[in-house]
């Protein structure tokens, strides 16, 4: 087997230093798969803080999706060998099984304050550690009674006189599956709004939470259904109901830009300055996940656009890294910092110059940027933008000092 050794220490420092993953993936020869579990020990064993994890890690990677999707009824196949992997099995058994066979491994040198070795060893380089069956809640892996078993899986198919029927037998309105699923959140998901009605009305607990915390509500919208989070909205869901890692249904509207579900939370008294455990707000997941339109309603609606998350980075920060000059200006309009500094010292501009976003960089110069601000490291946005090839934009930023200069 190959082995090839990279530095714990060297990720962490470029992980502070903003470097995007797609940069680490080419740096360390590292699949997404082997980053993200690398990330995780880091965060694990607190060399990094789980504000900095999240941070890397995208509404569409989370769990949100997968914690309604019918797992406990049907089989899945493997992602990495399309094998199947049954109801009460976590993982894939087979590529575990496998996992010491890989053709090409990454030995991780620890951080040097490690003192246990022993989890910094082989990690596989292809193996995907993200797609796997939900978590078990604690509850155990054995298969669920039949019964509810049946009730749930009727619910997620909209079969309403058999649902009534098994209700009419005894069967518990809120009855869960082994991930804490129930037939209001299944209903919920597949847009089953006749067998949503009837549980409610057997007095099913709306704003019930399964182990991840998602709602029926969140499922709703998770699933981009408007006529469902209408019809729950009305029926009382709350619409402030966080999950587990304190996202929002606003938060989860906001990140995929569905902006009429959106209005309808925002009518129903959705929280705008709510942050999630990493601080983020629902303004700041709009621009991270690059949604003008979002984002613009949000704003509208008085967000904050200079709040701070817990590593101190803006909405403009956010959006600056990610290179939307459509959302930058929305922002700048309404009074964002331009030279706001996160807890590293990055201001927008760096961030903008690092991302290659020549459009963005010249909005924040125009609009008063610092161009020669420095970080805590002492780095300046020219710094960042010398790193690989981004020609047009140190030009740009020299002929801005060069002019600056010439002014004083």
């Amino acid at each position: 087997m190959k082995e090839r050794k990279i530095s714990a220490n060297q990720i962490i420092d470029d992980i502070r230093a903003g470097v995007p993953d797609s940069y680490l993936w080419e740096k360390y020869r590292i699949s997404p798969e082997g980053l993200h579990y690398i990330l995780k020990r880091l965060a694990e064993d607190g060399f990094i803080s789980p504000a900095e994890m999240h941070e890397r890690t995208s509404l569409v990677d989370s769990d949100v999706a997968r914690a309604f999707v019918d797992l406990d009824d049907e089989s899945q196949n493997c992602p990495i060998c399309n094998k199947q992997i049954l109801p009460e099995q976590v993982a894939c058994p087979h590529c575990e099984s496998f996992s010491s066979q890989m053709d090409d491994s990454v030995a991780i040198d620890p951080p040097t304050d490690l003192s246990d070795l022993s989890v910094w060893e082989m990690i596989p380089q292809n193996i995907d550690f993200t797609l796997t069956l939900e978590e078990d809640s604690g509850a155990g892996s054995h298969l669920l009674d039949e019964k509810i078993k049946v009730f749930l899986k009727s619910a997620g198919k909209g079969r309403l006189d058999q649902v009534r029927t098994m209700l009419s037998g005894g069967l518990p309105v809120d009855s869960r599956s082994n991930y804490g699923n129930t037939a209001l959140m299944r209903a919920a998901y597949r847009g089953h709004i006749p067998v949503a009605e009837l549980l409610l009305n057997k007095h099913a607990d709306i704003d019930a939470q399964n182990v991840k915390g998602n709602t029926s509500l969140i499922a709703a919208i998770n699933a981009g259904l408007l006529n469902v989070v209408q019809f729950l909205l009305r029926k009382g869901a709350d619409a402030n109901q966080a999950n587990n890692v304190g996202l929002t249904p606003l938060m989860l509207a906001a990140g995929e830009g569905r902006v009429q579900i959106m209005k309808m939370l925002l009518a129903r008294g959705a929280d705008v300055t709510a942050a999630n455990r990493a601080g983020d707000t629902a303004l700041m997941i709009a621009c991270n996940s690059v949604q003008p339109n979002a984002a613009r309603l949000l704003v509208n609606e008085k967000s904050e656009v200079n709040a701070k998350n817990k590593l101190g980075n803006t909405p403009l920060m956010k959006v600056a890294f990610k290179g939307s000059y459509t959302i930058s200006e929305v922002l700048i309009k309404a009074g964002a910092d331009v030279n706001a500094m996160n807890i590293y010292g990055n201001t927008p501009l760096m961030k903008a110059c690092y991302g290659n976003h020549y459009s963005v960089v010249k909005l924040l110069l125009k609009n008063g940027a610092d161009a020669i601000a420095k970080d805590f490291h002492g780095s300046t946005a020219l710094t960042r933008a010398g790193v690989g090839g981004r020609d047009k934009i140190v030009r740009l930023l020299k002929k801005h000092i060069n002019r600056q200069n010439q002014q004083q």
